[in-house]
């Protein structure tokens, strides 16, 4: 069996290809994020994403939830703005939210979708909508990544880059492997999929792998217990999303999200311990992560 050579994610790595921001410039010079995030019941992914991709540079978000969750949302967020999705008897219309989603994602540099969504047929419906009409980089997390999982081929639709964020249970169903079976041949089934499918892939475990259509595989082998919360995969695709906005390539922003996020969080486990961190104090981490590495 041939050895597979993993290249090893480091900040070298990382601020290489992370653009320098000039002073001559506006919030439309370093990109404009569509956050399809949130619901009543989860209105702090929608949040934590955001303030991620924030803090990570972007020049603006716009978070797009059903009207019910706009308070909720706003009330932890100051700096985005917002899309609101009209609601029938307490759920999404999808039609409607599809339709705006064609009316306005061209003015976007990148999407998120599927943080605190919930897997629901209109998640499905959005998730497929903007994957069919985006022209600009696609984050798929979480519910959006469940909400495809029986309809995988959707992705052969994109015109855009893809960039999948799943953990291991979450890939299991949308590899349509069983999880064990799939924790055995990371490797196997992880490039057959990118490469059936042209996406970028962050399989997101104590060790992270990336896959790239390419065939290139970024590895980060950092296992930290204080991650394991609601939230920090949310934290993980706010900072990607905020990356692919300002425009890296789609392996470079998931490789820039992932080990920033990783470093975060083992400064957070120093200072907080891995009992206490939180995922927001990651982002509040990320500031000083910048600061030492600025240009």
């Amino acid at each position: 069996m041939n050895k597979i050579n993993y290249i090893e994610l480091n900040d070298k790595i990382v601020f290489e290809v992370i653009p320098e921001r000039s002073d001559i410039s506006n919030k439309g010079s370093f990109g404009k994020l569509l956050n399809i995030s949130g619901s009543y019941c989860m209105s702090g992914a929608a949040v934590l994403s955001s303030l991620a991709a924030y803090r990570c540079g972007v020049g603006l978000v716009s978070v797009a939830c059903p009207q019910s969750a706009v308070t909720l949302i706003a009330s932890g967020i100051r700096e985005a703005t917002f899309l609101t999705f009209p609601e029938i008897e307490g759920r999404t219309d999808a039609a409607s939210a599809s339709k705006l989603i064609k009316e306005k994602i061209g003015r976007f540099s990148a999407c998120l979708v599927g943080c605190g969504m919930g897997n629901t047929p209109e998640t499905e419906n959005i998730v497929s909508c903007i994957i069919k009409n985006a022209s600009c980089p696609v984050i798929i997390d979480a519910d959006g990544i469940n909400s495809i999982c029986g309809c995988a081929d959707v992705l052969k639709e994109a015109n855009s880059q893809i960039i999948l964020t799943p953990h291991l249970k979450e890939a299991s169903r949308l590899m349509q492997v069983k999880i064990d079976t799939l924790f055995e041949n990371k490797i196997k089934f992880s490039q057959k999929f990118v490469s059936k499918y042209n996406v970028t892939l962050v399989l997101k475990d104590s060790h992270t792998l990336i896959f790239d259509p390419s065939g290139e595989i970024y590895s980060l082998d950092y296992a930290n217990s204080g991650l394991s919360k609601g939230g920090s995969g949310d934290v993980l695709s706010g900072i990607i999303a905020s990356f692919a906005a300002q425009g890296l390539p789609a392996l470079k922003a998931a490789c820039c999200g992932v080990w920033l996020h990783s470093e975060a969080g083992r400064r957070c486990a120093e200072q907080l311990s891995k009992t206490s961190m939180l995922p927001s104090d990651i982002i509040n981490k990320l500031s000083e992560i910048f600061k030492e590495n600025s240009r």
